[in-house]
């Protein structure tokens, strides 16, 4: 059976060997190089444990777990280009690596997991807002100044932006965030969209009244042109009835699919 010591040696190094491998884990390696550097020195468990607590590092395992995690999220955030995140993950590394025990670290843990939650969660609730703002951007792009549906879109328009616009942001400034555009449904095939854009359409009125106005000048141009062609549309109906036989057929659809339909005449008009 191997001794104690060995085995324990054997094990710090393998751990660091494969923390460093993994590259995602400096503050585990570090702490781990100093344990076996220790272990190393005191040649027994209940030595090292003596110089631990005289050192003041039995925390220094879970404090390095910490930093790692905040290390990881930090680098994914730079990397991808979202530099809040990113700092915000800086500052929590800052405050936790200075504690010295582990009711520090778990205050530290708490109070930092609590900020970065609440970051995410209004991150969210502004990607939610920058959707249905776009949502009611594309309905207002494709209705008519006099569509009844024109209201709806603009009331959503108005809260979506006053809600971004709470929290210190606008929806043109949101839409050239790298982490806005990477979440936001359909972003690539977005035309360009600015802050004038979207607040010339906030100030339209629910209905233009000179949209409502043109249409109605060109049905009442419809109705007096039909006026005029009364008795030549009556003939024409009659000669348009007079050259068809209606009929009505039931539909069956097959008991197998995919299969025909039978059709049976259920009504024919008399001729």
């Amino acid at each position: 059976m191997q001794d104690e010591p060995r085995a324990a040696l054997e094990y710090y190094t393998l751990m660091i060997d494969h923390l460093r491998e993994g590259g995602c884990s400096p503050h585990r390696v570090r702490a781990l190089e100093s344990r076996l550097k220790l272990r190393e020195q005191t040649g027994t468990q209940a030595k090292l444990q003596e110089k631990l607590e005289e050192l003041n590092m039995l925390h220094e395992p879970a404090l390095a777990a910490r930093l790692d995690e905040l290390y990881a999220k930090e680098r994914a955030a730079r990397e991808s280009g979202d530099d809040e995140f990113a700092r915000l993950c800086a500052q929590a590394m800052d405050a936790t690596g200075a504690v010295q025990d582990l009711n520090a670290l778990h205050t530290a843990t708490v109070h930092w997991d609590e900020k970065i939650r609440e970051f995410l969660e209004a991150r969210e609730d502004l990607l939610y807002a920058l959707t249905g703002a776009l949502m009611c951007w594309a309905d207002l792009k494709s209705l008519h100044d006099a569509d009844r549906d024109r209201v709806p879109a603009l009331l959503g328009l108005r809260e979506m932006c006053e809600k971004i616009e709470a929290a210190g942001f606008t929806a043109g400034g949101l839409l050239a965030h790298p982490w806005y555009r990477a979440h936001l449904t359909g972003a690539n095939a977005l035309p360009p969209v600015t802050d004038r854009e979207i607040d010339g359409m906030r100030g339209w009125p629910d209905i233009d009244p000179a949209a409502v106005a043109e249409i109605r000048a060109k049905v009442a141009d419809s109705l007096k042109d039909l006026q005029g062609r009364g008795s030549a549309l009556v003939r024409l109906a009659a000669a348009e009835e007079a050259r068809t036989l209606p009929r009505e057929y039931l539909a069956i659809a097959p008991d197998d699919a995919p299969g025909p339909y039978t059709y049976v005449k259920t009504w024919e008009a008399k001729g």
